[in-house]
């Protein structure tokens, strides 16, 4: 009881104001399903007037009888149609509220939840479960209200006309109903858990092997890279091919029950009407009994669907329920005015400093970051090295708040950044990931969502200083050029110079670079690094490379190794420690030397 209850107190919450619309569409359904009952009253009472005056005819009868059963029937569509009217125009608004909330939602939550968050996942949830919701609303609750209150109207009917054959049909309802039970009874609710979670995992595996598809192809690993969504799918197959095989005998006895209602009664009738004196009464009894019990299928069938469809919606309401519950990263209560505006001022000094700084990501133990300690002062280059896994993204995710610090403090312009705003802290920062994204859009589009307000002047210098002019000579349109798959596709070079434009056009005091030119050709490198130096010039830098090259003028250099800054300095105090960085010096230079030669030589 708890749970439905808070089912229906999160449906409600939903609605808004439209809730009195769903309560008003469940009241308008019951109707309708009452009236539904009374041409087959019409009928009954015409069938038994006719056996009365057998042979006398009833045509009189059979007008008027004929004339209530019509206007009881167009008054039941009447109402059905006001029902589903209501309960459509509530059903689109929750549907709509619940997405809305769930991704306005997900806007408030860190950055790093999406890293652990598989978006196959969270599009079945937001997209798939609102819409079984909408489902519910729309359809299956009204037609529960209106199959709860036929039994009580259709009780009534059969005890009132005769007690006996009303027994036998009250006791087949009771047993249809014990075997819905066993179908969908408590026992049944975890499985429906498996069930949601198999075709999650299911969705996101796919969508997983969709996106690798070109890697997979490349080293012609389709095989093994198949084998976890090929899992999932039969995971999910085996789930549903139990659960089918498990409701055969209940099901069976099911259809059995209300559908063996006219059997039953045939047998029944027999050897009552042998102690009747009233054969003509009896008979009336019985043909109404024929005419009404079909209406019993339906409406048991009915509570049966729409109790299924209760299940669904309430792991449903449980799944967004997980979302909405997801602790959004911590905004302070008032930002002063003004404030974001004041750090895009590129004139604006603001440094960087780490205190004691720890972090573990989420279900893992020893992996992050621990004692961190560092500044960098206003205008300063700051350099991170190290091997795979020591910790450098993950500094530059926790300085930009993708991440909340565990232990110790992080401060930008000596203000925690605990205690900024998502907005300012993200006007004072630019960054660079070596995995660039381009929106589906126009260029223009792309690079005004650095800075709405930028004039196309300020747009072309930007991508002269980006070193775009090569990019617009061959887009056809300039700046008004699509990108992606109904415009024009770029190299991944092409891509990354674009966003050091936008970079260069928001003009923010702090920029990130995380392997900023990790993967890109000489030709491209040699432009990115005087895009870099435009974007970096005269603003705070934190760079991550693993070409050392890259940093040789950085003011400091740290080296990390297992989340731990093991050394720091510049490049030639490092390389006369003769220490971890040196020896990544040495690796380095052996490796831009290498070359392939004939017959296997190097």
């Amino acid at each position: 009881m708890d749970s439905r209850s808070n089912s229906a107190r999160q449906l409600f919450a939903f609605a808004g104001e439209l809730k009195p619309m769903i309560v008003l569409s469940c009241v308008l359904s019951a109707g309708s399903a009452v009236l539904s009952l009374m041409p087959f009253v019409c009928v009954g009472k015409l069938i038994g007037l006719m056996i009365e005056r057998y042979p006398e005819p009833a045509g009189d009868a059979v007008g008027r009888y004929g004339i209530f059963a019509m206007a009881y029937a167009i008054a039941a569509i009447v109402l059905y149609f006001l029902a589903l009217l209501c309960s459509h125009t509530a059903a689109f608004r929750v549907s709509r509220n619940m997405r809305e909330k769930a991704l306005a939602h997900l806007l408030t939550l860190p950055v790093g939840y999406f890293v652990r968050a598989q978006s196959g996942k969270l599009r079945k949830i937001i997209m798939d479960n609102s819409t079984q919701t909408e489902t519910f609303l729309a359809h299956n609750l009204p037609d529960l209200c209106g199959a709860l209150s036929t039994p009580v109207v259709f009780l009534v009917l059969i005890i009132a006309n005769d007690w006996r054959l009303g027994l036998a049909c009250v006791a087949l309802m009771f047993g249809a109903l014990a075997c819905m039970f066993a179908m969908m009874g408590p026992s049944k609710i975890r499985l429906l858990d498996e069930y949601q979670g198999a075709l999650e995992s299911m969705n996101a595996q796919a969508v997983e092997y969709v996106r690798g598809i070109a890697v997979v192809k490349i080293f012609q690993q389709t095989i093994y890279s198949f084998n976890r969504f090929l899992e999932s799918i039969m995971k999910y197959k085996k789930f549903v091919m139990d659960y089918a095989l498990s409701c055969r005998i209940p099901l069976t006895a099911f259809n059995v029950c209300v559908n063996g209602l006219f059997a039953v009664l045939i047998p029944l009738s027999f050897l009552i009407i042998r102690h009747e004196a009233d054969y003509g009464g009896f008979l009336a009894d019985f043909i109404f009994f024929v005419l009404l019990t079909p209406v019993c299928a339906v409406m048991m069938s009915k509570i049966v669907f729409s109790s299924e469809s209760i299940l669904i919606v309430r792991d449903s309401l449980n799944r967004i329920g997980g979302i909405l519950s997801e602790r959004s990263a911590p905004e302070p209560e008032a930002v002063p005015r003004g404030a974001a505006e004041n750090a895009r001022h590129p004139g604006k000094d603001l440094g960087v400093e780490f205190r004691n700084v720890g972090f573990c990501y989420p279900g893992t133990e020893g992996l992050g970051v621990r004692g961190i300690s560092f500044s960098i002062r206003p205008r300063q280059v700051v350099a991170l090295v190290g091997p795979s896994g020591s910790g450098k993204s993950t500094i530059a995710n926790l300085l930009l708040r993708f991440w909340d610090a565990d232990t110790g403090e992080i401060t930008v312009g000596g203000k925690p950044i605990c205690k900024m705003a998502t907005s300012e802290l993200m006007a004072q920062m630019s960054f660079v990931f070596q995995d660039t994204h381009l929106f589906r859009g126009t260029l223009r589009e792309n690079l005004l969502v650095a800075n709405p307000s930028a004039a196309d002047g300020q747009i072309y210098q930007a991508l002269e200083q980006a070193q775009c002019g090569d990019i617009m000579d061959k887009l056809p349109s300039g700046l008004e050029t699509r990108i992606g798959p109904d415009g024009v596709y770029l190299s991944g070079g092409e891509m990354q110079r674009i966003s050091f434009a936008r970079c260069i056009l928001k003009n923010a005091p702090i920029v990130i670079l995380d392997e900023a030119t990790a993967y890109s050709d000489p030709e491209n490198e040699h432009k990115m690094q005087r895009s870099i130096q435009r974007l970096t010039q005269d603003k705070t830098v934190l760079v991550i490379a693993h070409r050392l090259t890259t940093i040789l003028d950085a003011d400091e250099i740290l080296v990390l190794e297992k989340g731990e800054v093991v050394e720091r300095g510049a490049h030639q105090e490092l390389l006369s420690l003769n220490g971890v960085y040196a020896g990544m010096w040495e690796s380095y230079l052996q490796t831009a030397e290498w070359k392939i030669g004939r017959g296997g030589k190097c």
